[in-house]
């Protein structure tokens, strides 16, 4: 999978991208690991959009997934399979 957020460029797996996208923000301490990333994104997707951010329940690949569709949703990033 290829993700766009601006003209940036993110390649990998669903998890593997959000990982990129922590380790490069702010956030990162405070989110250890993608799992816990994901629930942060999700809860900045749901106060910036006032829309809910369900996610499946499963692996942390889906939920990832998942979650970049939403974001891809608003516009936020841009998805390309690879």
């Amino acid at each position: 999978m290829r993700v766009f957020i601006e003209e940036q460029l993110y390649e990998g797996s669903a998890p593997e991208i959000l990982e990129q996208l922590r380790q490069h923000s702010f956030v990162a301490d405070e989110c250890p690991d993608v799992d816990d990333y994901i629930l942060f994104l999700q809860a900045r997707f749901i106060s910036l959009t006032s829309r809910t951010c369900d996610l499946p329940a499963g692996s942390t690949e889906k939920r990832a997934s998942a979650l970049i569709d939403r974001f891809v949703s608003i516009g936020a990033m841009r998805k390309e399979e690879a």
